[in-house]
């Protein structure tokens, strides 16, 4: 044995690991990727700004608006976190009675910042791998502390990370761009899509928000993926939990919507960094309540279920073909979509793209055992020890 194990020696853990995967996780995976892009969608023409309405808004931006802003905004990427940290888990588990873990997660979360200077820079500088990647290799040394250390930790790190971005939203507190902005308008005129000519803003986006990474979306993220293997290693996603802690958890969601919402009587970006934060905040606890669900109820086996869990298996290839996607499309029609698209039109194409996803990946899969990009990850962490059992 080579580490200790990060649970117990019997228990309902031990349904997330084995040979095989779990399609549950699975299919929570390519809900979260396939919602990501919907809420990216818009950022691809303009990511400093994303989807600016003309105003007065139209009821059907208004609606997509609110419901977005309190119902979806950071609930699929604290889904795809929570999974991630779950993930580093269950590798963990894999490999700890086989080989030293740490060496070889540290191997396969480097492959994985790799993939993500390249995507955040060339295709999309929204990148959500460079932040996991790092967070996964800080927390790789503290993943066996006890679950009251590893909370204390989670903890500290996620108001670190938060209270920094608060001081720098009141440290550059601007107004949001208005859709008749001169400049905004002179953006929107000289837009065309050329590839190059996005490829540069692009990177000179993704230098900033690697910025704001450092500055605190990162230190949010790890501690997120600490809470999240603390919660792991006291019991608490399979245990039922007391009503008091259930309540506090309505209570956190409802403060979190509330503060979400400021942002719309008071445009500033102070309020807009709030709101990044509430929902980050609360994205994670509802990951948490979800897959605390799902011990107690398992997805029904469907024909729509296993192409979410196919998805979910390809949720690398998916998430890099969605900016590859949006590179082409922006390329050849970029000017009728800023002129033209509402956020009704983006989700009539985030839709387009789901249904794209949910029939070529069980398709592929029937052919091959992983997705391009899974491929080439496992190829490239796990080729220094080609005779090792591969985790």
């Amino acid at each position: 044995m080579f580490a200790s194990s990060l649970f117990q020696s019997s228990g309902p853990y031990h349904a997330l690991v084995g040979e095989g995967r779990r399609p549950d996780l699975d299919i929570l995976r390519g809900i979260a990727i396939l919602g990501i892009f919907f809420l990216n969608a818009p950022y691809f023409i303009d990511f400093a700004n994303g989807y600016v309405p003309p105003l007065p808004l139209s009821e059907g931006d208004a609606i997509l608006t609110r419901f977005a802003d309190i119902a979806l905004e950071g609930r699929f990427r604290g889904l795809f976190l929570v999974l991630f940290a779950l993930g580093l888990v269950i590798q963990w588990q894999r490999c700890y009675e086989h080989e030293a873990p740490i060496p070889k997660l540290q191997r396969r979360l480097t492959v994985l910042l790799g993939f993500g200077f390249v995507h955040c820079l060339l295709f999309w500088a929204g990148d959500i791998l460079i932040g996991y990647a790092i967070a996964g290799l800080l927390a790789l040394p503290m993943l066996a502390n006890p679950s009251s250390k590893l909370t204390l930790k989670g903890i500290a790190f996620l108001a670190f990370g938060s209270t920094l971005l608060l001081v720098l939203g009141a440290l550059t507190n601007e107004p949001q761009v208005q859709f008749n902005d001169p400049h905004y308008q002179a953006f929107l005129a000289q837009f065309d899509g050329n590839f190059w000519r996005t490829r540069e803003a692009n990177a000179s986006n993704g230098a900033l928000m690697l910025l704001a990474l450092m500055l605190g979306i990162l230190w949010q993220q790890l501690g997120m993926v600490l809470l999240t293997v603390a919660a792991w290693r006291s019991g608490a996603l399979v245990r039922p939990w007391p009503l008091t802690h259930s309540l506090a958890l309505i209570a956190a969601l409802l403060g979190c919507a509330y503060l979400s919402s400021r942002q719309w009587y008071d445009a500033s970006a102070f309020n807009d960094l709030l709101a990044l934060v509430a929902s980050s905040f609360s994205g994670f606890c509802t990951a948490l309540i979800v897959v605390h669900l799902l011990y107690r109820w398992s997805f029904t086996e469907n024909v729509f279920t296993r192409a979410l869990a196919s998805v979910g298996k390809m949720s690398l290839s998916c998430y890099l073909s969605q900016s590859l996607f949006m590179l082409v499309l922006i390329h050849f029609f970029g000017s009728e979509i800023v002129s033209e698209f509402q956020l009704q039109d983006y989700l009539l194409l985030s839709a387009l793209v789901s249904v794209i996803s949910l029939v070529i990946c069980p398709l592929y899969l029937r052919v091959f055992k992983l997705g391009p990009a899974e491929w080439l990850w496992r190829h490239w962490y796990s080729d220094k020890n080609k005779n090792t059992r591969v985790c």
